[in-house]
């Protein structure tokens, strides 16, 4: 198993489940070393299966751009319990909310995740949500599944069960 040990905060082992904030939950499958211009550059290499997709990481931006070890199970379990609070007041124009959602989803952050799936559960409830909202739910409903499932040790079915309960 190759572990990359020379960077602080990042230290991911192939086979390694993770987040990155612009695709998701992906795997380590490796860590290479390519040349670009003479130089020697070391990279993640993570997988990616809903859609499948492969992108690689510099090790060196790999903090910076978000990346991250799957939640530990208690962290799970405070995101969800967010589900069931008071959602944030929802005022002001619907593309500022937005702005809002989408930087929430960049971050990659569980607790932020939880937020948008609280807040537009709330919206849901009164009326139907546009396309940009379905689309903004479907993403960090799905997000949040996969690492439900993964830090909790469950299959995506039961994750996606005990996420929507919670939603209810």
């Amino acid at each position: 198993m190759q572990i990359a040990t020379s960077l602080p905060n990042v230290s991911f082992s192939t086979g390694e489940w993770v987040t990155y904030p612009a695709h998701g939950v992906g795997r380590v499958k490796a860590i290479e070393t390519m040349e670009h211009q003479g130089t020697s550059l070391r990279f993640f290499k993570i997988e990616f299966h809903d859609p499948f997709l492969i992108v690689r990481v510099p090790l060196e931006k790999a903090h910076k751009n978000g990346l991250r070890k799957i939640g530990k199970a208690k962290d799970i379990e405070k995101a969800l319990k967010t589900l069931k609070e008071v959602p944030s007041a929802q005022k002001g124009l619907w593309i500022h909310r937005f702005a809002l959602y989408e930087k929430k989803i960049a971050s990659g952050a569980l607790m932020d995740l939880a937020e948008i799936l609280r807040d537009l559960k709330h919206l849901k409830e009164g009326e139907t949500l546009s396309y940009s909202e379905r689309k903004l739910w479907e993403n960090a409903f799905g997000r949040m599944v996969q690492e439900a499932s993964l830090a909790l040790n469950i299959s995506l079915e039961k994750a996606q069960e005990k996420v929507q309960k919670l939603l209810r």
